[in-house]
């Protein structure tokens, strides 16, 4: 190359450099201002994204096992480059593989169509949580990108929160509450709410979203006095509070063992200990058995008066009964197929103890024995399996869904999505965990659906390929349109935007509730109320959560 034009191309680039942080300023006053980076989506529409914002004090030394305490902006920040993610053990979690990792890690990420003296226009905000069981994930796990909802105009907000046992654990005997995760979305939210107007929020539209464990955290929030206000719209996506993977009713038996297992005798010497032992592998692996599945024992419990502050003084259970504190237009989804794909033939049905009825061992049993014999009479091969990812991952949703639409006090509008369509978009299905596939039948798997609401996994190749990827494509514009249009206007299918179906309200007063089926082509469906493994699974489920059990 002319040496001439190297210099002129290096003059360029340092010019686009330079320009790509100092069009990405905003100043809150002469001695607070924050530095992000200028980037565009695929579709060249230009954003800024402010990376690693500290929204509450670090929860190491005498703040860990602790209440998170808020942060204001301060000082001139860089926030170009993402805060490390919290502590976990994610042998079988490829999504945070070598992500820095430290006990310092309550960070959250705004990116915003907003360009600072550029226009003044406030843009309606979704906040973002991610899932993992409330064990592992991060900010960036669930999101390989957020290109579709700049493209509508929307700031995303996502967030680190505290996992596992840094996260989770309940010990009163140290005054230790847990719920700690679920503290610091609150905490990310307050944030939010104080703050986003400056990176071209509106604070007043704000729908927070979450997927698997993030979902079953905004059902938590909807129902939580100290979120009242924070958000005017939610999203609930393959998760709610009902499902046995969300709640701990046994805890206390086990986070006493592992604090023994610590060898510590007060909550100085356990705020004291390096955090990487927390993290014992042999302990913190330790799970509970249900169905086909192994439960980790550090998710929410109910605190018992220990915290002055309760995020949970109820159970999930106890909560759905009545209506919730944020009554908000509200959007339920998940996929047609879950976890159903990735289990082995078995044999057995086990309960364990994971709902609010397992002190009654003989009335456990007698529901083992139910199933197992129900599995033997019926001809379907695959029974166990159906009735597992039942019990798992689509009864809580569904029953979440139904018991808030039966409600007359509840008045704002609910829709709900099932996404079935098998496109190479689906990172889960197609890679992260193809491996663990032990069947091959048509239909989305838990988190594929992400693929078609933000930004695909393989977002370079579909787009070099796109006559390649024209099916994906097509329903990856239907299914960012239907999520911005919520966002911005409560409904996926708005009547003042063109169509091609009217989404029916799931909570509308009709025989039987209508949801919209996605896949090549979208179609309003009914609930099937007919399905045999459905219909014992509700009985099972009134036993077990609401000692209803004549029925069985």
């Amino acid at each position: 190359m002319d040496a001439f034009v190297l210099v002129i191309l290096c003059a360029f680039l340092a010019i686009d450099r330079t320009l790509a942080f100092s069009v990405c300023k905003v100043f809150f006053n002469e001695a607070v201002s924050s530095t992000g980076t200028y980037d565009v989506t695929f579709n060249d529409t230009p954003f800024c994204k402010y990376l690693g914002f500290r929204y509450a004090q670090p929860p190491v030394g005498e703040n860990r096992f602790q209440d998170p305490i808020g942060l204001h902006p301060s000082g001139h920040q860089d926030h170009t480059v993402y805060g490390p993610i919290c502590p976990q053990i994610d042998d079988h979690y490829p999504l945070t593989w070598g992500q820095p990792t430290d006990e310092d890690c309550l960070f959250l990420n705004i990116y915003t169509p907003s360009i600072p003296n550029l226009n003044g226009t406030k843009f309606p905000v979704l906040v973002f949580i991610h899932g993992g069981g409330f064990n592992v994930g991060s900010s960036t796990s669930d999101l390989p990108g957020v290109d579709a909802m700049i493209d509508s105009g929307i700031v995303i907000v996502t967030m680190n929160y505290r996992l596992s046992v840094q996260g989770f654990l309940s010990y009163p005997p140290f005054n230790v509450s847990g719920n700690f995760g679920l503290k610091d979305q609150q905490v990310a939210l307050h944030w939010v709410n104080q703050f986003i107007e400056n990176y071209g929020g509106d604070p007043t539209k704000i729908t927070l979203m979450g997927h698997s464990a993030g979902a079953a955290s905004v059902t938590y929030h909807m129902y939580s006095t100290g979120s009242r206000g924070l958000f005017q719209q939610a999203v609930v996506e393959a998760g709610s509070m009902l499902a046995p993977w969300a709640f701990h009713y046994s805890n206390n038996l086990f986070h006493n063992e592992y604090v023994h297992s610590l060898g510590v005798s007060s909550l100085r010497e356990l705020q004291s200990i390096n955090y990487q032992k927390l993290f014992n592998r042999k302990a913190t692996q330790r799970s509970r058995k249900f169905a086909l599945f192994n439960l980790p024992h550090f998710v929410p419990v109910m605190e018992n008066g220990i915290s002055r502050n309760p995020f949970l003084s109820r159970t999930p259970v106890q909560l759905v009964t009545t209506k919730p504190i944020s009554d908000v237009p509200l959007l339920i989804g998940r996929t047609s197929m879950e976890f159903g794909l990735y289990f082995p033939p078995a044999q057995k049905f086990k309960m364990g103890e994971v709902f609010p009825n397992f002190n009654d061992k003989k009335r456990l049993q007698s529901i083992e024995d139910k199933i197992n014999q129900e599995m033997k009479r019926s001809s379907d091969p695959k029974f166990l399996r159906k009735l597992a990812n039942l019990a798992y991952m689509h009864s809580p949703l569904d029953m979440f869904g139904a018991m808030l639409a039966s409600r007359e006090d509840r008045r704002s509008p609910m829709y709900k999505l099932i996404f079935e369509f098998d496109g190479r978009f689906g990172a889960h299905k197609n890679n992260f965990n193809k491996v663990y596939l032990d069947d091959e039948s048509y239909g989305a798997v838990h988190g594929d659906e992400l693929g078609y609401l933000f930004t695909p996994y393989n977002v370079q190749e579909a787009l070099r390929n796109r006559s390649q990827f024209e099916d994906e494509w097509a329903v990856y514009g239907r299914m960012s349109r239907y999520l911005a249009n919520f966002v911005k206007h409560g409904n996926p299918t708005p009547p003042t935007i063109a169509n091609d179906l009217e989404w029916p309200m799931y909570n509308a007063r009709v025989a039987n509730r209508q949801y919209v089926n996605v896949d090549l082509g979208d179609s309003i469906r009914e609930e099937d109320d007919d399905d045999p493994v459905k219909q014992l699974w509700e009985k099972v489920f009134s036993c077990l959560y609401f000692f209803q059990c004549d029925l069985l």
